[in-house]
C-alpha cells in the first residue's frame, strides 16, 4: 500500500518551516501586510493527499523525501500559485505536491484591515515516504536490467475503504449544538463510499439519543468525509462502507 505522510511544519507564511529551514535555496518569505487575520485552511490538510497520489514513477524509482511548498492563495480562498521552497530531490515528488496542492487546497480567506478578503501566503511540508511493508525481491545475478522488483508483505488487494487522515477531524466544536455539549453519548454511523472517495451515504446504526444531532451528523459527514476507496480483487475501485463510533461531551468538543 502506498503510504503519504503530510507534515504541517509551520502554517503561514509568516513563520519559516523547521525544514525549509534546512533546505536548499529556501528563500526568505516577507510578511503579508495590511492583515488583519492570516488565510486558514478550510479542514486538515492531510485530507487534501491521499495513497492513490504517489507517483508511480517515483515509487519504482525508490523515491522519497521532504518537500516544502509556498502556497500563494487568493481573496476567493483557492490556491493561484505554488513554489518550491525545498525539494526532495526527486523532480517527480517536487511537481506532484505542487499539482495536489494546487488542485485540491482550500482556504478560508486572509481578511485585510479594510475588513474585507485578501490575498496572503501559506508555506507546508510534505513528507512522501515509502511504505516499509514493501520488499524488494531478490533478482538473478546474471540480471543487470531488470530494474526494481516489489513485492508486497500480505495480499494487496481486495481492500476495504479507509480515510483519508483522522475522522475526528470532520468534525468541529462549532458543530455540536450547544444544548448537547455538557451531554456526554455518541452515535455509531455507516457510511456507504463511493468509488471517488466521498461519502454518498449515511444512516445512523446506534442512536445519540438525538434525532436532530443525528441528522446533522450524517450531513456533515456526506459533505466532509473523504477517503482512499474499497479495491476489489483486481485493484478496482468500487463501492465500500465503513463504520466509527462518534463521540460528543465536554471533552470532545473543547
Amino acid at each position: 500500500m502506498f503510504r503519504l505522510f503530510l507534515m504541517t511544519l509551520a502554517v503561514l507564511a509568516a513563520s519559516f518551516p523547521a525544514y525549509a529551514q534546512r533546505g536548499k535555496g529556501a528563500p526568505d518569505v516577507p510578511l503579508v501586510p495590511d492583515l488583519a487575520a492570516r488565510a486558514k485552511p478550510q479542514g486538515d490538510p492531510s485530507l487534501w493527499m491521499g495513497e492513490d497520489d504517489y507517483p508511480r514513477a517515483a515509487w519504482r524509482a525508490e523515491q522519497q523525501g521532504h518537500v516544502g511548498v509556498l502556497l500563494r492563495i487568493g481573496a476567493d480562498g483557492r490556491v493561484s500559485d505554488c513554489s518550491l521552497l525545498a525539494s526532495s530531490g526527486s523532480k517527480l515528488l517536487d511537481e506532484r505536491s505542487c499539482t495536489l496542492m494546487t488542485r485540491r487546497a482550500r482556504f478560508i480567506p486572509a481578511i485585510g484591515k479594510n475588513g474585507r478578503p485578501a490575498p496572503d501566503r501559506w508555506n507546508y511540508s510534505l513528507v512522501w515516504t515509502l511504505p516499509t511493508s514493501w520488499v524488494r525481491k531478490a533478482l538473478p545475478e546474471d540480471c543487470s536490467d531488470c530494474g526494481a522488483d516489489w513485492s508486497y508483505s500480505e495480499p494487496l488487494y481486495p481492500r476495504a475503504a479507509a480515510p483519508r487522515g483522522a475522522p475526528q477531524t470532520w468534525l468541529r466544536t462549532a458543530d455540536y449544538p450547544a444544548r448537547l455539549i455538557e451531554q456526554r453519548g455518541g452515535a455509531d454511523v455507516e457510511l456507504t463510499v463511493a468509488s471517488s472517495g466521498r461519502a454518498i451515504g449515511c444512516r445512523v446504526i446506534d442512536s445519540s439519543g438525538s434525532r436532530d444531532w443525528d441528522r446533522a451528523l450524517c450531513s456533515i459527514l456526506r459533505r466532509r468525509a473523504r477517503f482512499d476507496p474499497a479495491r476489489n480483487g483486481e485493484g478496482k475501485r468500487v463501492r465500500g462502507e465503513w463504520t466509527h463510533r462518534y463521540l460528543r461531551g465536554p471533552s470532545i468538543a473543547r
